[in-house]
């Protein structure tokens, strides 16, 4: 798949992960900075990071998928909220050619016409897999208890729905799959605080992996779209 610019908005899921994110690359080089930010689907091209709460990077990539990968592999994707933006006209004043500018509203492409996809919330998919049966139902027994009050936050810092699910077409009771929407990165990082408070009233001592996963929706379809 032909690669394409994507200008990317970056937050911090926290201050902790910011500092840790710092810290360790303290003494990398923009070489190995590049070079620790590339695949075979993506490559990030420049980076900008100021005193605020938002930062940005250039990926030339695939999709955004592709971009996410890199992260992942870069051990960032725990750290950082990334909200890549596809960019169809990319110019640069060091490699000009006098080539006419890219237009990205031809064939229709406007604000006014993007797909529900470009307008989509964050989402955010959390996998759970307990260690027993006894772990989970302390897991539940705990989140039950807090957990009307914790949502009422969550909504009121951006949280637009949440829904948990057992699974069963796998030979296992002890799988869990949470899916979380936010009206936007923002809010997300805003929710942060509120989920690490549950973690520590709900966690201790419970035998669980969990492997998150976060992204934008690339594609919808509604049963009253055909």
């Amino acid at each position: 798949m032909k690669k394409r610019h994507f200008m990317a908005t970056h937050t911090w899921v926290s201050d902790e992960a910011r500092d840790q994110v710092i810290a360790a690359s303290s003494q990398t080089t923009d070489i190995e900075f590049f070079a620790g930010l590339k695949t075979e689907k993506a490559e990030c091209l420049a980076n900008w990071l100021g005193q605020s709460d938002f930062f940005f990077c250039h990926w030339y990539a695939t999709d955004p998928d592709a971009i996410f990968e890199a992260l992942e592999a870069a051990g960032l994707n725990d750290l950082i909220v990334t909200m890549p933006s596809e960019m169809q006209r990319y110019i640069n004043a060091e490699t000009t050619t006098g080539d006419l500018l890219v237009n990205p509203f031809e064939d229709n492409w406007s604000p006014a016409t993007m797909s529900d996809a470009e307008h989509s919330p964050l989402t955010n998919v959390s996998i759970q897999t307990f260690a027993t049966e006894a772990d989970r139902a302390l897991h539940d027994e705990r989140w039950a208890g807090i957990e009307k009050e914790t949502m009422a936050r969550l909504e009121a810092n951006g949280l637009v729905s949440f829904k948990s699910m057992k699974v069963w077409n796998k030979d296992s009771k002890l799988l869990m799959v949470h899916i979380f929407e936010y009206k936007s990165a923002d809010a997300l990082k805003s929710c942060m605080p509120i989920w690490k408070e549950m973690e520590a009233i709900v966690f201790p001592g419970v035998a669980v992996k969990t492997v998150a996963y976060r992204g934008v929706v690339t594609d919808i379809w509604h049963a009253d779209d055909t």
